[in-house]
């Protein structure tokens, strides 16, 4: 896979039955198996200096002396070194750190601690990149109940967990090869789709928390779409994607199968983006930024699709929103520049992740037409350097890109040298 790189309380209902909590439970843990070709720990950086860590060692080490093995203080000085041994790739060593660093916490501070959540997502991290689904289950089942005693309610805790794991699994999806990216996306929304129940179940979809789940399953489902109309996975490997996640597949002709899924996908992509347009258009006045930001998000699903029409239709109605209200800072911030649309994102969410020395890429600069596709793509710079096979590749790649065009005046209009990174994954 290849990525671009450029954007009041209530009583509520009863409480889950023990039996549909576990249901629950069990559908996040099948979820967690991390896929082919992750789990396997990077050698250290080769220029790595040990006096990397000496700081976070020093510290470690002085508060050991005058604090003793269970000193409060060395929660925070061992999550600093965890984090600087997984920045180097040095997995299983923060593993190792971080998990020290809960186990002193608990000593001081309980087994339920709110304040322990940033270390066991922490820990959750570094156990995907491990590669380890034992310990990626204990960490899910030790975040859920710790927001569980945190939260009193079982729905509430059980909503932030999905969250998790569905952002990881669409995150694990943008990073993984074509072969196994599919499973990624097809897990998470299964998983939204839970916690999409669940909020129906409370009857609120109103909290910042419940947006961000519903503009994730958005995008998973508009990813799913997409993967449908492209052939980078084959029809046989497609097929048992989705018969092996229960996901019927009745249609035996190719382009018949691909054709009825995209519609199921982009339908249901639709269906939760109007969601989200709703929601934050009955709370206008109190949050305008919100429901401006959902009518772009909204206008950028249809573009990348190539319903230009109602896209336009969408962003204007959010220049409306923005100017209704005095927001002219954040109208030039949303239509001042080309927004790149071929892989939605959610508001607030960021680019893809930072590129590593080894990846692949192409450089480019290109002109932005004003119905958002690149033209005239100039390539600036490959990695590997000088390749020149990769630099076709990528003017290729790029030229297929779409983007939301920069507007004047409240029309889109022509951009010139927008910067462009088309980044290899297979």
């Amino acid at each position: 896979m290849a990525l671009p790189d450029n954007t009041t309380s209530h009583s509520g209902p009863e409480p889950l039955s023990r039996s549909w909590l576990y249901l629950a439970l069990g559908l996040l843990v099948s979820l967690v198996i991390p896929a082919s070709g992750f789990g396997t720990e990077d050698a250290p950086v080769a220029t790595a200096d040990a006096a990397d860590f000496s700081a976070h060692e020093d510290r470690i080490a002085e508060l050991e002396r005058t604090g003793g093995a269970y000193d409060p203080q060395l929660t925070e000085a061992l999550m600093g070194l965890g984090q600087a041994q997984r920045t180097r790739g040095l997995y299983s060593q923060a593993a190792a750190t971080l998990q020290r660093a809960l186990h002193i916490a608990r000593v001081n501070e309980g087994l339920h601690n709110a304040a322990h959540i940033p270390l066991l997502q922490a820990l959750l991290e570094v156990h995907g990149l491990l590669g380890d689904a034992e310990a990626m289950d204990r960490d899910y089942q030790q975040l859920y109940w710790v927001r569980r005693r945190n939260s009193g309610s079982e729905r509430t805790a059980l909503l932030p967990v999905i969250e998790e794991i569905g952002l990881g699994r669409l995150r694990a999806y943008e990073a993984a090869p074509a072969a196994v990216a599919l499973n990624h996306l097809i897990k998470a929304d299964a998983l939204y789709d839970l916690g999409r129940s669940l909020l129906e179940d409370q009857g609120t979809t109103t909290g910042p928390f419940d947006a961000a789940l519903f503009y994730h399953a958005a995008v998973v489902n508009h990813r799913l779409a997409l993967e449908m109309r492209r052939s980078r996975v084959g029809f046989h490997d497609l097929r048992a994607a989705m018969i092996d996640n229960g996901r019927e597949v009745f249609e035996v002709n190719e382009q018949q199968a691909r054709e009825s899924l995209f519609q199921q996908f982009f339908l249901k992509g639709e269906w939760i983006a109007r969601e989200i347009v709703s929601q934050t258009g009955a709370r206008e006045s109190a949050a305008p930024l919100a429901y401006a930001e959902a009518l772009v998000f909204f206008g950028d699903y249809y573009l990348s699709f190539r319903r230009n029409i109602d896209a336009m239709q969408e962003y204007r109605r959010a220049m409306d929103v923005l100017r209704r209200h005095g927001l002219r800072a954040h109208e030039d911030r949303l239509f001042g520049a080309p927004g790149l649309v071929t892989y939605l994102r959610a508001p607030g969410d960021p680019d893809a992740g930072v590129v590593s020395e080894s990846a692949r890429y192409v450089e480019a600069l290109v002109d932005v037409s004003d119905s958002g596709w690149p033209e005239n793509v100039r390539v600036q710079r490959t990695q590997p350097l000088h390749d020149g096979d990769l630099a076709r590749r990528g003017e290729l790649a790029i030229h297929a890109l779409h983007y939301r065009p920069r507007f004047a005046d409240g029309k889109p209009v022509l951009s010139r040298d927008v910067p462009a990174r088309y980044v290899f994954l297979d």
